[in-house]
């Protein structure tokens, strides 16, 4: 019976030093904003929608969305040290660039990342990469907008009329915050997927009438950073315990 007990005892306690993880986390969805406007046109055309992308090179949200995760982490467990990685190099953004143009999937940018990870002794990687999306903004009481959308940025129609609930005063146009990304878990021994959590994520907010301003107006510089930063901190933290199978 001793002998048995002790062959049991290493069992456990082999799968449980089978089980241990030590994750490493990228996000790649910070190396700019992505600004979509709609614009009336005729025509069957599929996006109707003018779209600029504006370079950030300080990666502020990049660093928001892994700051956020690996506080989450660490408050399923304390223990936890994750390894945060920073892309510094161009070609992974442009690896991304070609995996969303040619409807790719997230491990073929693993050979990219390799290099990142070289001496982490991770075993499973955290990546966030872009979700390119239908459009769909949230406004009070139904969800708006046209084309599609990627990453992090803002979708204007300055077409549109809104009202303030709090004042009921008329707004002028429509300025959407947004966040559009995907959290995967890899198996890095496997090369292979193993759960994903996507994130559609949007706010509204609208030009007061009176002032005349375009709706891109609505929110100054600073605030603009600072609501794309709290809504990337705010949803990468909350699909964490999901993305690792807790309740």
């Amino acid at each position: 019976m001793r002998c048995m007990a002790l062959i049991f005892c290493l069992l456990v306690l082999g799968d449980a030093h089978a089980d241990e993880r030590k994750y490493a986390v990228l996000s790649l969805i910070g190396d700019g904003m992505l600004i979509s406007e709609w614009v009336p046109a005729t025509g069957a055309r599929l996006d109707n929608n003018q779209k600029q992308f504006i370079p950030i090179s300080e990666g502020v949200f990049d660093k928001a969305a892994l700051l956020s995760i690996n506080s989450a982490l660490k408050r399923i467990d304390a223990t936890a040290t994750p390894v945060l990685l920073f892309a510094r190099e161009r070609s992974l953004y442009e690896a991304q660039n070609r995996m969303l143009d040619g409807n790719g999937k997230s491990v073929d940018l693993l050979e990219h990342v390799r290099a990142l990870l070289r001496g982490s002794s991770a075993t499973h990687l955290i990546l966030v990469t872009k979700l390119r999306h239908e459009a769909r903004l949230k406004m009070a009481d139904q969800t708006v907008g046209s084309g599609t959308l990627e990453g992090v940025g803002f979708y204007i129609d300055s077409s549109m009329k809104t009202v303030f609930r709090d004042s009921r005063e008329m707004g002028s146009g429509l300025l959407a915050p947004f966040a559009y990304f995907r959290v995967e878990l890899i198996d890095l021994s496997r090369n292979e997927v193993v759960s994903e959590q996507r994130v559609v994520a949007s706010t509204t907010t609208s030009a007061r009438s009176t002032s005349a301003e375009h709706a891109w107006n609505a929110l100054s510089g600073s605030d603009k950073v600072r609501v794309l930063r709290e809504m990337v901190t705010e949803e990468a933290a909350a699909v964490i315990p999901k993305l690792l199978g807790l309740p």
